[in-house]
């Protein structure tokens, strides 16, 4: 009876490892996507930031 127990407890033991790795991965899969998206919107931003470089003189002497 107890062995019959530990048998079914040990089942259940590496479901829930085996779910643990799983949420574990995907964790990491999603920390993954999200700095490559960071990423992207960084060179976006250094982009934007050059393109105003070059427009910032011209608008200044419009306003004046």
């Amino acid at each position: 009876m107890l062995s019959e127990i530990n048998k079914r407890y040990l089942i259940y033991l590496k479901i829930v490892y085996q779910k643990n790795i799983v949420n574990i991965q995907n964790i990491l899969y999603t920390e993954h996507v999200l700095q490559k998206q960071i990423i992207k919107e960084v060179l976006l931003m250094k982009i934007q930031a050059k393109k105003m470089e070059k427009v910032a003189p011209t608008l200044a002497n419009t306003c004046v």
